[in-house]
């Protein structure tokens, strides 16, 4: 049975969007991606429709990269919600989750 491929996303909150979309884009650009499988790789998604049915831009970002900057949301000061595409099935917000899984918060 192959392996179902996760990819990760974030999105700006519309508080401090414009803080928090320079400072991911500078740390994206800086990535590179040096794999063929973009679910690793960093790109933008504009005006996706997710599984909520409404439109979302997105960065699509490596998982180690998701979790360095939600560690580093207090220093950098960055406030953004956390998307998963799971294969090849609608893309969710998993802000909730994420926060649950990596704080132990609600």
């Amino acid at each position: 049975m192959a392996e179902r491929k996760t990819a990760w996303f974030l999105e700006p909150a519309k508080r401090g969007f414009a803080h928090t979309n320079e400072i991911v884009s500078k740390i994206l650009a800086s990535v590179t991606d040096t794999s063929s499988d973009h679910s690793a790789g960093t790109d933008i998604l504009m005006g996706v429709v997710c599984a909520d049915g409404k439109k979302h831009d997105l960065y699509r970002c490596p998982s180690g990269l998701l979790f360095m900057l939600w560690s580093s949301k207090d220093t950098l000061k960055i406030n953004f919600r956390v998307f998963c595409q799971e294969g090849k099935g609608k893309i969710r917000d998993k802000t909730k989750w994420y926060r649950y899984m990596y704080t132990g918060k609600t």
